[in-house]
């Protein structure tokens, strides 16, 4: 970014129906600058795909085609780049470019929306829409400065506050310490005082007695001569009593506190409309995967081009950098961007686009959109092999690919891509495919 310019930066993919999904966003203003490392997945190519669900069941082969058509679909990367000085003109009220010279009032109002998160209607023109341009300007400035000395009344009152609660702590450790020394110096002069009594040997003790010699057993009594025994019956058997096996206890029924769910924050998701409501004919960038398919499937029957997947590198966050600048003489500083602090930054950027746009309720003309397709054209061997053993031109190879991704890109025939006939003699003896009639047809049908 350049000095004195502020804009969000929204990196994600483009869906279908003209949508954006953004999954990161960051504020970058006053010479702010960001290194984010992109990671590039080749998908298999026309040939190789289709090889591989040859032998398949055509159930599993239309299942195969939908993943690939979802795969292409979702390898469309996408840059959002949002400028913030319009859109704070939309959503104060102000008249087109009046932001321009007035920086001090700008950083201002970003540093209140985005620190403090003020909403847009304390800061808005409410006046008459005939006034001039210096009138509303006033006005805004105006809503600005009260803004800013309430909030720097409930600063000084924190700061106070905190001066005294610093002091009372203070107050208190002292007392604490003179109360324990005040306890050693009392204790001290207790044991001077009343010193502790003489402690003199125990005599030992005697030792146990010896327990007396058991005395003989008794004789027992002979059994009386005219009692009968009791009958017994010896093919009777005890009953045994049936037991009542316990049930094992019921299980206490789990609370819900005792439960602990998992807490997964689901990322915003957001959809920034690409299209005009009154452009019904619009391009759906969606489609540029399956057109460059199609090409590649006519004019490459090698399958040496394959479609590649660009995302952004979620795993390495120590390779996430942000350059900031404090002041105007202030050296620049390197952040390494955590994955709290790329949160952080994400969110105070939805923040400051919820202000800007009344949460949804206006909407951002300012804004541009870079959608980036990915391609590899890959050789089976090195460089030197493929030129010297294979005796293929790898510069001429790439020139056909280049030519098959920029006719789908512009929409246009490959022959109208080269500058004169000369290029386009040239280019006719190794890419003549390329340059049919046959390629033509496909281009216009695309």
């Amino acid at each position: 970014a350049r000095q004195f310019s502020s804009f969000v930066v929204l990196l994600g993919t483009v869906g279908g129906t003209h949508t954006f999904e953004p999954k990161h966003a960051f504020i970058l203003q006053n010479k702010d600058e960001l290194r984010i490392p992109l990671l590039l997945e080749q998908l298999p190519s026309h040939k190789a795909f289709a090889d591989a669900i040859a032998s398949l069941s055509p159930e599993q082969q239309r299942f195969a085609r939908a993943f690939r058509a979802a795969q292409l679909e979702g390898s469309i990367f996408g840059v959002l780049l949002l400028q913030l000085k319009p859109a704070l003109e939309a959503v104060l009220r102000l008249p087109a470019n009046s932001l321009t010279k007035e920086i001090a009032l700008t950083q201002d109002l970003l540093k209140l929306f985005v620190e403090h998160q003020i909403p847009s209607d304390l800061l808005s023109y409410s006046g008459p829409s005939d006034a001039s341009v210096a009138e509303k300007l006033e006005a805004v400035k105006e809503h600005v400065r009260a803004i800013i000395s309430m909030i720097d009344d409930e600063e000084k009152v924190q700061l106070e506050q905190r001066a005294r609660q610093r002091e009372f702590e203070k107050k208190e450790e002292e007392k604490k310490e003179e109360q324990a020394a005040f306890d050693a110096a009392a204790s001290r002069s207790f044991k001077d005082r009343y010193p502790p009594p003489p402690r003199y040997p125990l005599p030992p003790r005697p030792p146990p007695p010896s327990p007396p010699p058991p005395s003989p057993p008794l004789p027992s009594p002979p059994p009386p001569a005219n009692q009968n025994p009791s009958p017994s019956w010896s093919g009777a058997k005890p009953k045994d009593t049936p037991q009542k096996a316990s049930a094992p206890p019921p299980n206490p029924p789990r609370s819900p506190s005792a439960e602990k769910k998992a807490q997964h924050e689901e990322p915003r998701r957001r959809a920034t409309n690409l299209a005009d409501d009154t452009a019904e004919s619009a391009f759906d960038f969606s489609r540029v995967p399956a057109l460059l398919e199609a090409q590649y499937t006519t004019l490459d029957p090698l399958g040496a081009i394959r479609p590649t997947s660009i995302k952004v590198d979620d795993i390495c966050y120590a390779c996430w950098h942000m350059t900031k600048q404090q002041g105007l003489l202030a050296p620049p500083k390197v952040i390494s961007l955590s994955p709290q602090l790329s949160g952080a930054e994400r969110q105070r950027a939805f923040d400051l686009l919820d202000a800007l746009t009344r949460s949804g309720a206006l909407q951002l003309d300012d804004a541009s959109l870079h959608v980036i397709v990915g391609a590899t054209h890959v050789f089976a061997d090195s460089v030197m092999e493929t030129l010297v053993a294979e005796s293929i031109n790898p510069i001429e190879k790439l020139e056909s690919s280049s030519l098959i991704i920029a006719s789908v890109v512009h929409n246009v025939p490959p022959q109208q891509l080269l500058a004169d006939d000369e290029q386009l003699r040239r280019v006719q003896q190794f890419a003549s495919p390329v340059l049919s009639s046959k390629a033509e047809r496909s281009t216009q049908e695309a």
